[in-house]
Order: structure tokens, then C-alpha cells, then sequence
């Protein structure tokens, strides 16, 4: 038994001295750390689903202000809402958009600066901030548009550009893109939507310059991806534009005669509208607005009515001599010059 159990100490002496040696080694050795995981950016807060629209706002340039009215008002009925009065900075609004939180965006015709105006501001009530400086490069605007993003898109006229703002951006900010340069083709840009894709549509006051179509993403000289223009009938766009949901292009003819020319989604070059909205029982007088709700109703800014201004409301299908499903007009309205219209 004594040979078997030292020949059994022989065999394990040798791995037992290894062994040790390896444990003496590591003893006294540092472990090294573990990598720290690399921090990473928490994701951008999504851009918030708006709320069920309620309310049609008008820009009213030459009764200062911003009027609002209950979508499918009827009438000679008073606004639900007003902008208006010295501390508002309002004197010739034209250009109007909201965003998703309710935010009032707009211009006076001709203003280097957008006055911001928060969720149900009503009265004279001074903005809730300004976005204009030297570093926002905007020119003397009437068109002002947010996309599905929450980017800002202003529009000048007289420079031929569209400068795009981050999401919520105020003050003296600088843009994160511009769009200009002799290969866009702007001449006269003012209203502007888009489409589901954030793809930019842009309407132009010129006479007889064509619709502009921009990719979602469009900087510096660029090419437009489309443009309707030849058989368009429409011949000055002002701030008439909209894109429905099923990606239709509307646009309205500022006066000569007035009126709204709908394009199928997709439509370029030459293209004939699918629907035409004209003729003296639409009530059109010139069309400085255009907007459509969740439903695709169309909703028509127009002067020159009787002398003053409407906001009249066409079913989806409207097409040729129809008159207005709705029209909000006369004295209580204080629509003497509607132009931008924006639901929310």
C-alpha cells in the first residue's frame, strides 16, 4: 500500500508544483479592469402626434392679427380666437403655420423675423419668442411651413431662398440648411408644404413660374426632383399650396381668375390637374390661402368677396362651377385680407 500511495505522490508531484508556481504569480499581479462601455447619445425625443384639429387660423394682413375659427364654421360668426394689438408685434401678417405642440408661428408681410406665439394664445398678448437675426440669414418673407419633423422652413421672396431650422429654434439661431442658388430655380418663393415623405412643394408668386418640388433632405444648389408648369392653369401661386393625404397637390390661382388646381400625387412637367375649382358659383375671388384637414377638406383663404375676405371650405371631390360646402364671411369675421391658413 506504502509503494502504491507513493508512486500516486510521484505521478501529482510535478502538476501540484505547477500549480503553485501559476498561484504565486497571480497573486501578487494587478486584474486588469474591465472596459468601460462607451456612453452612447439617449435617442432624440420623438416629435409629438398632434392632437385631433379643431381650429382653422388665419393670417388677416390688412386687419392685424390672427383670427381663428372652429373648423366647418359657417357664416357671418366672430372668430374663437384672436392675435392682435400692439404687444403682439402684428402689423401685416401674411405668412402662418403651427406645429404639433400648437406653437403660432408668423410673419408680417415683409419681416426678416418670425413672432412665436404659444399653444391657445389669444388677445394682445406679446409673442412667447422671436426667431430672426443676422445668423438666420431669413430674408423678407410671406411663407412660412413645418414639417412632419417640427423643422422650420422660411421662405424670401426677394432673395430666392428657404432657409430650414431645427425643431423649436428661437432667438438668433442659425439654420441647419439653405436652400439656394441658380440650380433651385426659386423665383419668388413663398408658400410651402409637404408631403408624407417631408418632400418640400414650394409655391412661387412670379408670374407664370412653376410649382417646385425638393427632396426631404434638399441643401445649398440644388436641383428640383419635379415642377409642374405648361398646363397648369394657374398662373401666381401667392401662399396657396397644400399636399393631402392621399400626396394630391393643391394650388390656388392668386386672382386672373381665382380658383384651385389639383394635381395627382406624383404629377411633373405639363401636367393637367385632375380636379379644377373655378367659376363664379365657388366663390374663389383670389386665392390667397389653401390648407386641408385630417379628412382632406379643402379650406380656401380668399380676397376681394364682396369687398372683404372669406374663408370658405370644399369637399375633397370638389371639382368645376360648386360652391362651398361652408364660408365664413362678413363684418363679425374681421376678415378683411385672409391669406395663410393653418389647421390645428
Amino acid at each position: 500500500m506504502k509503494i502504491q500511495i507513493m508512486t500516486v505522490l510521484r505521478a501529482c508531484l510535478p502538476l501540484l508544483i505547477a500549480a503553485s508556481a501559476l498561484s504565486a504569480c497571480t497573486a501578487g499581479s494587478p486584474v486588469a479592469p474591465s472596459p468601460t462601455p462607451t456612453p452612447t447619445a439617449p435617442p432624440a425625443a420623438p416629435y409629438p402626434t398632434a392632437p385631433p384639429q379643431s381650429i382653422a387660423y388665419v393670417a388677416n394682413r390688412n386687419t392685424p392679427g390672427i383670427a381663428g375659427f372652429p373648423l366647418m364654421g359657417n357664416g357671418n360668426v366672430a372668430p374663437t380666437a384672436t392675435i392682435g394689438g400692439s404687444s403682439t408685434q402684428l402689423t401685416s401678417p401674411v405668412a402662418l403655420a403651427v406645429d404639433n405642440l400648437g406653437d403660432i408661428y408668423t410673419a408680417n408681410d415683409g419681416a426678416t423675423t418670425i413672432e412665436i406665439f404659444g399653444p391657445g394664445s389669444s388677445g394682445n398678448v406679446a409673442p412667447t419668442a422671436t426667431l430672426g437675426g443676422s445668423n438666420t440669414q431669413i430674408g423678407p418673407t410671406e411663407g412660412i411651413a413645418i414639417d412632419h419633423n417640427g423643422f422650420i422652413y422660411v421662405s424670401s421672396y426677394s432673395a430666392n431662398t428657404i432657409v430650414v431650422f431645427a425643431r423649436g429654434s428661437t432667438g438668433n439661431a442659425s439654420p441647419v440648411r439653405v436652400i439656394a442658388g441658380n440650380l433651385t430655380t426659386l423665383t419668388g418663393p413663398e408658400g410651402m408644404a409637404f408631403d408624407a415623405n417631408n418632400d418640400l412643394y414650394v409655391a412661387q408668386h412670379a408670374n407664370g413660374a412653376p410649382l417646385l418640388e425638393f427632396s426631404a433632405s434638399a441643401n445649398g444648389n440644388v436641383a428640383p426632383i419635379a415642377q409642374i408648369n405648361g398646363q397648369t392653369y394657374f398662373q401666381s401661386a401667392s401662399d396657396g399650396i397644400a399636399v393631402d393625404s392621399n400626396g394630391r397637390i393643391l394650388i390656388g390661382n392668386y386672382c386672373n381668375p381665382g380658383g384651385v388646381a389639383i394635381f395627382a400625387a406624383g404629377a411633373n412637367g405639363n401636367a393637367t390637374p385632375v380636379q379644377l375649382i373655378t367659376s363664379s358659383s365657388t366663390a374663389t375671388g383670389c386665392v390667397s390661402g389653401l390648407a386641408v384637414d385630417s379628412l382632406n377638406n379643402i379650406y380656401v383663404a380668399n380676397i376681394g368677396i364682396g369687398g372683404a375676405g372669406a374663408l370658405s371650405m370644399f369637399a375633397p371631390n370638389a371639382n368645376g362651377n360648386v360652391a362651398p360646402t361652408t364660408q365664413i364671411i362678413g363684418s363679425n369675421t374681421t376678415l378683411s385680407t385672409p391669406f395663410s391658413v393653418a389647421i390645428h
